[in-house]
């Protein structure tokens, strides 16, 4: 049976407990529970290198309800003014990974509810079956509502005739005349490569390019203000560096080149994040500089304390990031 899954929150908005709670309490008050998902889902409340993964199963006003502590991580007793957000765990990545296994080992078996009945098939209010030819027989297709016989074939009574057909004409008073700004027609095979040459999802946004001596930076503006950005740096070996941004960033992932896995993550309002390890272990909460970007009002910034190739300002190392506004 596949575990329960729970929504993940984009941005991971933060509250803050509105008091001081318990490590048994499982009505938790906080300072904003409208910004969190409706339940059932889980919260992790993050102290420094500490955390407490909490699932609730209701909302009241800004208390969650109840809560199953330490859902991950230990159950504690924490101060009020602590940070609260829906962040993705590795308790989120274990289960989506489970549910994957488990979908896997159901692959080429045809399981009970798969199956039809041999009294459902060829029947009233069943389905039909195939002859030899692959059609459906005759007398399985009984009479379609708003449709009429014509040569054994069944259609609509509007159904267009060939003269019909042979009459078809665009606006532009030819048959398939192409299409202009101001006349109906159809479309040209110029029109069509133009079309082909946009990207999926593309909209009308405005692109600036913007350089300086350590990394580039391609962002694009929406009307109403939301930004993102990407671009590179090359990793200096010191204890910080600064990535300026043209904007305040809530959100910085950041990998190495030519590496497909995400080193690191972090969000706005607790500078801690998630990084992945080059051997691919996921270590979720880390703080310091070295692993995830700590988040300024006008881009991030980066560090590396040694000579560590997993250290995200490694000296030499080209790291691309993406950021959102």
């Amino acid at each position: 049976m596949a575990e329960e899954m729970y929504a993940p929150q984009a941005g991971s908005p933060v509250t803050h407990l509105a008091e001081n709670i318990t490590n048994s309490q499982t009505t938790i008050p906080l300072d904003d529970a409208s910004i969190l998902l409706d339940a059932p889902n889980t919260i992790t409340i993050i102290e420094k290198d500490d955390f407490e993964t909490i699932k609730y199963t209701g909302k009241n006003v800004n208390d969650l309800t109840g809560c199953t502590r330490g859902f991950e991580g230990s159950a504690k007793a924490w101060d009020s003014g602590t940070p609260v957000a829906r962040i993705f765990t590795s308790q989120d990545l274990e289960v989506v990974q489970d549910n994957l296994t488990a979908l896997d080992g159901h692959n080429n078996t045809l399981h009970s509810e798969d199956y039809i009945p041999d009294s459902e098939k060829g029947a009233n209010n069943g389905v039909a079956t195939l002859d030899s030819g692959g059609d459906v027989p005759a007398s399985q297709l009984g009479n379609v509502d708003g449709m009429e016989v014509h040569n054994n074939t069944y259609h609509s009574p509007n159904y267009a005739t060939e003269s019909n057909l042979n009459n078809h004409i665009g606006d532009t008073g030819a048959a398939h005349g192409a299409v202009t700004t101001s006349v109906n027609g159809f479309m040209s095979s110029g029109d069509k490569s133009k079309l082909n040459g946009i990207q999926s999802n593309a909209n009308d946004y405005s692109l600036e390019a913007h350089d300086n001596d350590h990394h580039t930076e391609n962002y694009i503006t929406e009307a109403e203000g939301a930004k993102t950005a990407k671009g590179t740096y090359t990793g200096n070996g010191n204890t910080s560096q600064t990535i300026s941004l043209a904007f305040a960033p809530k959100q910085v992932t950041i990998t190495a080149d030519g590496d497909s896995q995400i080193y690191a993550a972090a969000i706005e309002g607790v500078n801690v994040g998630i990084h992945v390890a080059s051997d691919g272990i996921l270590e979720p909460l880390r703080t310091s500089k070295n692993y995830v970007p700590h988040l300024t009002a006008s881009g991030f910034e980066v560090g590396a304390s040694a000579a560590n190739s997993e250290y995200i300002n490694h000296d030499g190392t080209v790291f691309h990031y993406v950021a959102i506004g």
